[in-house]
């Protein structure tokens, strides 16, 4: 069920901005809507392969000099992709992406933690004198995987997975230890949500089912203290250009409009930063359609079926990515940041069931090391 109505969203997230202020307390600054403005100056997000605070320092540092040494103050969303969900002797945190190739490191949610205030202690430095621009950090993983666990009851642990995360991101929000990036960095949770054919050894799909992927949304819902909020970062794999009630991706797989509407904007934390690397490039019968097109549909269908359109608060492209390492998709997929957040833009604005203000980031993804 949704927590809320979720044109509240809005509303509820500038009275808890007021609500800091009377406080006293650190000013969060959550991913508001522009109504006007240009294209905005992409940020980095990275496929993190070490997470050593260290590391991340060093990234949060060169997005902080950038903001310092750009006129004005700058607002940047970064995605640190952390890779699968994972339990390595009953601890529970991510096996990240291989670094070097065949090595698999797992890190905790406790280092977690500890990565991510190295990337925000890194941009408070890096910024300098500039503290007046901001940067939304998000904590990411994915519905990929079987968490360690594969006869296990996958929804709840995924559910444990959104309690945990939803906790992590409260804590790391609350600076109760005085943090002095506290003014400058919002931490939120992220998650790629995506689903695909491929199966294990035992028949099992590896990309997740709504199902599980609603035990993950359930419990962060349940946890996120009405403060707390995550990022879908995915894609709509499969998705109609238009609303489709009947659609689904596979049996096996069941997903629906619905399905990624709810998990990405109808229950209170979620917020939509989808995958935009390329238009025209759908085959279908006729027209040839493009990503922004597919999440054009799923929030004109929210608007038609489910209460609200979906507001997208950025775009994702891999441009970067693409640089780095090349392939085959990459022929296809490589939308510059201003193209990826141009074609949503395009779309959305072009049809008045889904019409909105402009979306306030853009954000990039590479990977951490080529």
């Amino acid at each position: 069920m949704l927590k809320r109505f979720p044109m509240t969203k809005l509303r509820l997230l500038t009275l808890a901005i007021i609500a800091s202020l009377v406080l006293q307390a650190p000013t969060y600054y959550f991913p508001l809507i522009f109504k006007n403005g240009p294209a905005p100056l992409f940020s980095t997000s990275y496929y993190i392969q070490d997470g050593d605070p260290a590391k991340l320092y060093d990234l949060g540092y060169l997005l902080g000099t950038r903001d310092m040494t750009t006129p004005g103050r700058q607002d940047s969303l970064v995605i640190l992709d952390f890779a699968q969900m994972w339990i390595e002797n009953g601890v529970y945190g991510v096996l990240g992406f291989q670094y070097p190739s065949g090595v698999w490191r797992f890190r905790s949610i406790a280092q977690l933690k500890e990565s991510v205030k190295g990337f925000a202690q890194g941009y408070w430095v890096g910024s300098g004198s500039d503290k007046v621009s901001h940067l939304t950090l998000g904590i990411g993983t994915s519905s990929f995987g079987l968490f360690n666990l594969p006869n296990d009851d996958q929804q709840t642990i995924a559910g444990d997975f959104g309690r945990n995360w939803a906790k992590m991101v409260n804590e790391l929000n609350s600076c109760a230890t005085g943090e002095p990036y506290c003014s400058q960095v919002f931490f939120t949770g992220a998650i790629d949500i995506e689903w695909a054919g491929t199966k294990n050894s035992e028949g099992k799909y590896l990309w997740q089912s709504p199902t599980v992927v609603y035990g993950w949304v359930n419990e962060f819902d349940k946890w996120d203290m009405d403060t707390a909020i995550y990022f879908n970062y995915g894609a709509c794999v499969g998705c109609p250009a238009s609303p489709d009630q009947n659609w689904i991706y596979t049996a096996g797989l069941p997903w629906s409009q619905e399905h990624v509407w709810n998990v990405s904007w109808g229950r209170q934390p979620a917020y939509a930063l989808p995958e935009i690397y390329c238009d025209n490039c759908w085959p279908t019968n006729n027209p040839i359609y493009g990503l922004a097109d597919q999440w054009a549909a799923v929030s004109k269908a929210g608007s038609l079926y489910w209460g609200s359109r979906i507001i997208f608060t950025g775009a994702m492209t891999q441009l970067q990515a693409c640089q780095q390492r090349g392939g085959s998709e990459c022929l296809v997929l490589d939308n510059t940041p201003a193209e990826g957040w141009g074609q949503l833009v395009d779309k959305v604005n072009a049809d008045i069931y889904t019409e909105q203000p402009l979306p306030q980031f853009s954000t990039d993804i590479r990977w951490q090391f080529k």
